[in-house]
């Protein structure tokens, strides 16, 4: 309600509208937050964030061509965001386009060597090419950052228990549900 007053009151501003459009994304009313970031790229044909924005309707959609698509958009619009390209990476890891992935994300880490996304792309990345002690490096320096993200730790924990650790990987994951007993 109050992010529909905001843009009734600032109709043309980019940036409610895509608050706007995060919002009804996050209700699951999918088609009206589309058509919210289209009417950004009426006005503004290379807003990053609701180029990002069509970019996760679309992989949402498992429509990983139009995703890529926005992700590439969004990554030209907006260079320097290191989200932007960290899904630009993960929609690539997922077409299977590892090494592009991979330079992309060291790109991120270049710049912030504690960037968790970044770190996190780079242990999937890992782990699916089968290189585990990498995988858990990547993961492990992601739990440095936010060791309380549980996410990360029963990422850690799977590839642990991947790498045959199964002990250790009882360990993380007993730790996690003591913090997280729901």
């Amino acid at each position: 309600t109050h992010f529909e007053a905001a843009v009734s009151a600032d109709p043309a501003n980019p940036w409610v509208r895509c608050d706007a459009a995060n919002m009804l994304r996050e209700l699951a009313r999918y088609e009206e937050a589309e058509a919210m970031f289209k009417t950004v790229l009426d006005g503004h044909p290379e807003h990053g964030a609701a180029l990002t924005g069509l970019g996760h309707l679309a992989r949402r959609r498992r429509d990983r061509a139009g995703a890529l698509g926005y992700f590439e958009a969004a990554a030209k619009a907006d260079p320097r965001n290191p989200w932007v390209r960290c899904d630009l990476a993960n929609i690539l890891r997922e077409l299977s386009r590892f090494g592009d992935a991979e330079t992309m994300l060291k790109s991120v880490i270049a710049d912030d060597k504690q960037h968790v996304g970044a770190l996190t792309g780079l242990g999937h990345i890992a782990r699916q090419r089968g290189d585990l002690d990498d995988a858990l490096g990547y993961f492990e320096a992601a739990v440095k950052v936010e060791p309380q993200n549980p996410d990360l730790n029963c990422e850690r924990a799977s590839v642990l228990r991947e790498a045959a650790r199964l002990d250790d990987a009882e360990h993380v994951l007993k730790a996690v549900i003591e913090t997280y007993p729901n």
